[in-house]
């Protein structure tokens, strides 16, 4: 066809210089190529399935893991800030002591400058509550947890009742890709 000069297109170039070709074809397929390809395509799609499991099974225990931070991290907080007040206290006695003449002014600053760690201390337990808080909103997402939020919970110690083949028969049937296996058919590793 005369792409570059369509001014040599006409029925004359068509009947004399143009060829056409028509064909038919069908694929004969050999050696059970169609069946191992099905095959191939159900192992992909399981494969699939087995890592969306585990992505949810990662992301599961991340949150659970960054929860239980925060609410580590909001108690270290809170103790913190119970020790700096009580501290403040103990400096405070201390300056009465020394407007009294009972102490030296060397003492006095020596409390005070332990009470500034007490509250360096307090303010890092904050800002690690705060940075453990933006961790777990990254992963719950921005957009379904407001900037302002908290996590509420307590650490209350629960008895797991059960023996050691049940807990072992548990997390074998919870294992990626091993559900709905009966026990005694999985290997064990």
């Amino acid at each position: 066809m005369p792409v570059f000069q369509p001014s040599q297109f006409s029925a004359d170039y068509l009947d004399n210089t143009a060829q056409f070709d028509l064909g038919l074809s069908y694929l004969f397929e050999r050696g059970q190529k169609r069946q191992h390809r099905l095959q191939a395509a159900k192992d992909v799609t399981a494969v699939t399935r087995s890592q969306v499991t585990d992505n949810e099974r990662s992301l599961s225990f991340n949150v659970a893991s960054l929860f239980i931070n925060v609410r580590t991290r909001r108690i270290n907080s809170g103790a913190g800030n119970q020790d700096l007040k009580t501290f403040q206290e103990t400096v405070n006695i201390s300056e009465e002591r020394y407007k009294a003449g009972d102490t030296g002014e060397d003492d006095l600053l020596k409390m005070k400058l332990q009470l500034l760690q007490f509250q360096m201390d307090a303010s890092a337990a904050q800002l690690s509550r705060v940075q453990a808080l933006s961790d777990l909103r990254q992963l719950l997402g921005y957009e379904s947890v407001g900037p302002d939020y908290d996590v509420t919970g307590s650490f209350d110690y629960q008895a797991v009742k059960g023996n050691l083949d049940d807990f072992q028969a548990k997390a074998l049937a919870n294992r990626t890709g091993l559900a709905g296996v009966p026990v005694g058919n999985q290997r064990r590793e």
